[in-house]
């Protein structure tokens, strides 16, 4: 099963977990993580495929995890998510992701 870390924050705590409720359907194994738990910036590694950081334009934390994401792990997948996107849009760049990731895999040869 494709895991997918979902980090959230407290102001849309509600619309996050709908998000969330919406990609389990999907078969998505989504585990939440609050933005204010984890130090993103001296991570080494996520146990998942997928890194979902909500962005919100008046809150810097939230821009500033997705930054240090990218730093700390650049090749891992991390998906910028904006509460005006749909979560209808939401799946289908999660699929691209992975869609990406697998042609990438079987052009080197490897599966996953």
């Amino acid at each position: 099963m494709t895991k997918i870390i979902f980090i959230y924050q407290d102001r849309d705590l509600w619309s996050q977990k709908e998000v969330a409720a919406e990609l389990r359907l999907e078969g998505y194994d989504v585990n939440p993580i609050h933005l204010e738990s984890i130090d993103f910036s001296n991570l080494t590694d996520f146990d998942a495929d997928l890194v979902i950081v909500p962005l919100h334009p008046d809150v810097p934390a939230t821009w500033g995890a997705y930054l240090d994401l990218r730093h700390s792990l650049p090749e891992h997948p991390v998906l910028a998510y904006m509460r005006h996107h749909k979560v209808n849009g939401l799946k289908a760049a999660i699929e691209n992701i992975f869609d990406q990731r697998r042609k990438k895999a079987q052009m080197s040869g490897k599966s996953r």
